[in-house]
């Protein structure tokens, strides 16, 4: 009995580790370039050749911003704007220009040192005092911002032929590792190792038997009335439905991993049960489940897969509990919180009504 409730308690892992894998391998598909450069750390932008550079995750110190070349901004209702994004020009070696691209974050530093960057150009300062200790990831640029990029060179009076010379079409985005920000690098992380050590608890767990000790918890507790042998043999003359079991005397089934029992001639009312889960409107997951409530007002929930499964456990349930009440109502839940001891004495057959 327990080598087989095992077994079954190893197959509701497995299905959820995979998904828990799958999601990893998902993970790492997207932001493994990132992790990989999180393990590499920053390298030193100034001891980089211009060659170097692109797709690098750099450290640096920034004095002087030359010019500023694009923006992106938020319109609110009352016709003000909230800029998000700005764009840079910053130098590279000693004579070449590089995009700098500057979130919210981080606009009063960068716009302090473009100020000064301004005032010492026109001599109206006579050093650079502010400076900036940044991390970011040198990326090519791209769509718009390249476009906004070379309008820069055109309105400048700069042929296109020569816009290599004074250039590079890359942008040193400011706390981005790889493709993303970092914040998002770190919470893909954080996700990642959460999912990883979730993979190898459960499977540790699964393979130990522990999502099988409630059965045995059980025939401890009540081991003046439930003997090993009686229940085996209740056991192996069972009837399965998906991974619930009917014997004579006992059920079996699990709620999330974990395997339970119940005797069946506690059991009052049943009923199926449909959630659906949604994210932002999407349906990701429809939980079905078969509600069991005892004599003693216990709620038992069963893990299944599909509605005909629960629908042909309930019919098989009536055959053997006289008085099983059946299906879910709105008058069904009053009558058990408030009137219970007449529960179940209605003269017509339930309607079960669906929980979504």
């Amino acid at each position: 009995m327990f080598d087989s409730l095992k077994k079954l308690s190893m197959k509701q892992v497995m299905k959820k580790v995979s998904i828990a894998f799958g999601i990893m391998v998902i993970i790492l598909i997207a932001f493994g370039p990132s992790y990989m450069k999180l393990i590499e750390g920053p390298k030193d932008l100034s001891a980089l050749s211009i060659e170097e550079m692109p797709g690098a995750y750099v450290k640096g110190e920034l004095y002087y911003i030359f010019d500023q070349f694009a923006y992106y901004y938020n319109e609110n209702d009352d016709g003000t704007e909230d800029i998000t994004d700005q764009y840079y020009f910053i130098l590279i070696g000693e004579d070449k220009l590089m995009g700098l691209h500057v979130k919210t974050d981080d606009f009063e530093i960068a716009n302090q040192i473009f100020n000064e960057s301004y005032d010492f150009d026109y001599g109206q300062r006579e050093e650079l005092t502010t400076s900036w200790q940044l991390k970011g990831t040198i990326n090519k640029m791209e769509g718009e911002v390249l476009e906004f990029f070379q309008s820069y060179f055109d309105e400048a009076g700069v042929d296109a032929g020569e816009v290599e010379n004074y250039s590079i079409p890359y942008v040193l985005e400011v706390d981005y590792v790889g493709s993303f920000d970092s914040f998002a690098v770190y919470a893909s992380l954080a996700v990642f190792i959460l999912l990883l050590a979730y993979v190898i608890i459960t499977l540790v767990k699964g393979a130990a038997g522990v999502y099988i000790s409630p059965i045995k918890k059980y025939i401890s507790k009540n081991e003046l009335t439930v003997a090993l042998e009686s229940m085996e043999s209740d056991f192996a003359g069972a009837k399965s439905i998906d991974n619930f079991i009917i014997g004579p005397k006992w059920s079996y089934f699990f709620h999330g991993n974990k395997a339970q029992v119940v005797e069946n001639s506690t059991l009052l009312w049943v009923y199926r049960e449909n959630n659906t889960q949604r994210l932002y409107g999407i349906k990701i997951h429809d939980k079905k489940s078969l509600i069991m409530y005892t004599k003693d007002k216990k709620k038992l929930v069963a893990s299944m897969h599909h509605n005909y499964d629960i629908d042909s456990v309930i019919e098989e349930l009536v055959k053997q509990i006289p008085g099983l009440v059946t299906g879910y109502s709105k008058e069904l839940e009053k009558s058990f919180k408030k009137d219970f001891e007449n529960f179940g004495r209605q003269p017509e057959p339930q309607v079960t009504e669906e929980i979504e």
